[in-house]
């Protein structure tokens, strides 16, 4: 796995959602020497896109370890160094990406997650659809204009939402 993503730069989506949290924790503690990670996430009301992730993600439970074996200030520092945040909705056109940011991630990555979804069933049919068929559609098509991706990794998250605990 380490001379997997030695040097690399990974665009994931999904940051928010379970199993993106837990792949990029076994990333981030598994291989150091990984060169950027790009997150899409949603701004959402008055937080920015990266106060989001260093709230919601970095935040939670799954980044522990790293917290304890870098300590708070090798912790930001990671975060800082390593990660940047791409604004951005799985249900838009090109994910919602800005141009900049979609000239950015097409010359840099190299290897692109897709593990955006909803899984919430309580949504319509139609809002299902438009973030788990189109949105990864739309994920694909982005992933073909990157001219140094070497490897794309679809998750399915359907019936994986492991995050609630058990009522019983």
């Amino acid at each position: 796995m380490k001379e997997h993503y030695n040097g690399k730069c990974i665009f994931i989506t999904g940051a928010s959602g379970f199993l993106a949290k837990v792949v990029l924790e076994k990333i981030l503690f598994s291989c150091p020497n990984v060169k950027k990670i790009y997150l899409l996430i949603r701004g959402k009301k008055n937080l920015t896109p990266m106060d989001r992730l260093k709230k919601e993600v970095f935040g939670g439970l799954c980044f522990q370890r790293l917290r304890k074996m870098l300590g708070p200030k090798g912790f930001e520092q990671m975060i800082n160094e390593k990660i940047q945040a791409v604004a951005g909705d799985i249900t838009q056109p090109r994910l919602g990406i800005s141009n900049q940011d979609a000239l950015e991630l097409s010359q840099n990555v190299n290897i692109f997650i897709h593990s955006a979804a909803d899984v919430g069933f309580g949504n319509t049919a139609q809002h299902m659809f438009r973030v788990n068929y189109y949105g990864g559609m739309e994920a694909l098509g982005l992933a073909k204009t990157f001219i140094n991706l070497t490897c794309y990794t679809y998750i399915s998250t359907f019936t994986s939402n492991l995050d609630i605990q058990d009522q019983g």
